[in-house]
């Protein structure tokens, strides 16, 4: 319930995964977006709706990676969402170069967008009904989100595809944060991790491997190597509360379209 939520989780600052479908029935986009495929995590975009709203303006996130995948390049750009959905039905899941729609909030979408991602119930009671920003995100597997904090409570939910989300509280994360950086060479200025959440150096240079490394490596020293910090596993329309300032960083696994949409919130 609402109130249980605010009680244990929200005021609490403790992550939490919602029930399975939990928002199933208040998010039109889970159903309208994308076209369900066999398996809970397959499913690709439907483009025959979506294309309604092809003059929409979004932002988008090109990445290219090397045949070796030594070097990774990384621009991000605003234009139409027609220009996403042609790119995205026609680049497989196995291309070296792809784009993403990431960070454009729900209110920069046309209104028949909007109307499919109200905003949760749980977003506007559960603190003041302060919601400081949304955003979407969608592509096609893999998709890669560097770990970061976010200075606000943040409702998450899989709209189609599998992401896995890692997770730990603030002072672990800031640590595991800064000896990423300290691999970069002295001298540098110690960041919160909320700067440049999705920057070029994140996303494409060296410390995109260190920070990958340190949280989705094998080491014993990763975080997926020690007795810490948390996983989850989201489908479509499942969902995480991520406490303020808890560290995370997100993947997007598999073949097939993903899928995501966020409240940041107070």
């Amino acid at each position: 319930s609402l109130e249980t939520f605010r009680n244990d989780y929200y005021r609490l600052e403790k992550p939490t995964v919602f029930p399975p479908g939990a928002f199933l029935k208040t998010l039109p986009a889970l159903e309208k977006w994308f076209t369900k495929s066999s398996g809970a995590a397959s499913g690709e975009l439907n483009l025959a709706y979506l294309s309604n709203f092809g003059n929409a303006i979004v932002g988008l996130e090109f990445t290219a990676s090397t045949e070796d995948g030594s070097h990774v390049n990384f621009s991000r750009f605003a234009a139409p969402l027609e220009l996403f959905l042609v790119s995205v039905s026609q680049t497989p899941s196995n291309a070296k170069s792809s784009l993403y729609l990431a960070q454009t909030s729900i209110a920069d979408l046309p209104k028949g967008m909007q109307d499919d991602l109200p905003t949760p119930e749980l977003v506007l009671k559960a603190g003041r009904g302060d919601v400081y920003n949304s955003s979407i995100w969608i592509g096609r597997a893999p998709t890669y989100t560097p770990f970061h904090r976010d200075p606000n409570p943040n409702l998450f939910i899989q709209l189609a595809g599998k992401k896995i989300i890692r997770l730990c509280e603030p002072l672990l994360g800031s640590d595991i944060y800064d000896n990423a950086r300290r691999g970069l060479g002295a001298g540098l200025q110690k960041l919160s991790g909320t700067e440049r959440m999705r920057g070029e150096e994140m996303m494409a240079g060296k410390e995109r491997a260190l920070l990958e490394e340190a949280i989705w490596g094998e080491s014993e020293r990763a975080l997926s190597g020690g007795n810490y910090g948390f996983e989850a596993t989201l489908e479509s329309g499942d969902a995480i509360f991520i406490p303020k300032s808890w560290w995370h960083s997100i993947k997007g696994v598999g073949t097939c379209s993903i899928g995501s949409v966020n409240w940041w919130f107070r």
